[in-house]
């Protein structure tokens, strides 16, 4: 039932589209519902903001004899439209395929399909890059293969600073005289 409301809205939203993109998406959103994942494990990749993260999508790996990946998608949570797209349906092999980026990322992501795993790369900026990123292949005969990833942004690593009166030390505090008071004030900046 959650799928069907979200597919109704998804098509209701895309009705004005060009023929071409309504295709398109007609066969993401389908696909993607009657998806199969056989590949269950999910993979967590720290990463830090202002980086470049590499998500790996192993289900894009060599498939059966005589098959070919004829698209591969990459989801975000639980968003039913993929955010990055290769079509390969119109191309010999998935490394001639057309990459489409669907979504908000600009430019900041890139897939390289020749790579063994495949993999995305993504500028991670802040926070909300965060979450559940979902590899998603179609093949000619197999059935459809997924690959999950859990990226977790970290927060910046606080900075400890450390004063004695106004005076911000650097490594070492002292010497002082046994007995003497000491007032130490610590700072930290950054991070959660």
């Amino acid at each position: 039932m959650f799928y069907q409301r979200k597919l109704f809205y998804a098509m209701l939203c895309k009705q004005s589209a060009a023929a071409e993109k309504r295709s398109l998406f007609l066969y993401c959103t389908f696909a993607f519902l009657l998806m199969k994942n056989v590949t269950n494990e999910i993979l967590e990749v720290d990463v830090c903001p202002g980086s470049t993260v590499a998500l790996p999508c192993p289900a894009l790996a060599p498939i059966q004899e005589n098959d070919r990946a004829l698209a591969a998608f990459w989801y975000k949570d639980d968003q039913v439209t993929p955010f990055y797209m290769v079509d390969a349906r119109s191309s010999p092999s998935i490394d001639q395929g057309k990459h489409r980026q669907l979504s908000s990322l600009g430019n900041r992501a890139t897939f390289n399909v020749s790579t063994s795993p495949a993999m995305l790369y993504l500028d991670v900026e802040t926070k909300e890059d965060a979450g559940i990123y979902v590899c998603r292949v179609d093949s000619y005969r197999s059935l459809t293969r997924t690959s999950t990833v859990k990226l977790i942004v970290l927060s910046p690593t606080p900075k400890l600073l450390i004063y004695e009166g106004e005076k911000l030390l650097s490594d070492v505090a002292g010497p002082y005289r046994e007995g003497s008071d000491l007032e130490l004030t610590c700072e930290l900046t950054g991070g959660e």
